[in-house]
């Protein structure tokens, strides 16, 4: 494992579609992304994601075990705390 589980799961968003709003509502400090996920998605998401910064995880149900979920999952941002 290349990190420890995530500490704050309340300041986790797994997904597509939420990781996706809040990189445009500009409350991402962190993005990872599987490095496995589809293409399209991938440019999607960098395309969104500006400056925030990107880590690299191999695969999508390494992804989805860091965030504490029993499936794969493509994209997950840790957010800012307020």
């Amino acid at each position: 494992a290349f990190m420890c589980q995530f500490h704050e799961p309340s300041r986790l968003v797994v997904g597509t579609k939420q990781t996706i709003r809040a990189l445009s509502e500009k409350k991402v400090l962190e993005l990872y992304i599987a490095e496995d996920a589809d293409e399209f998605l991938k440019a999607k998401l960098l395309q969104a994601a500006g400056d925030v910064k990107i880590i690299y995880v191999p695969t999508m149900r390494e992804l989805g075990g860091k965030c504490r979920i029993a499936v794969g999952t493509a994209v997950c941002a840790v957010l800012k705390q307020d």
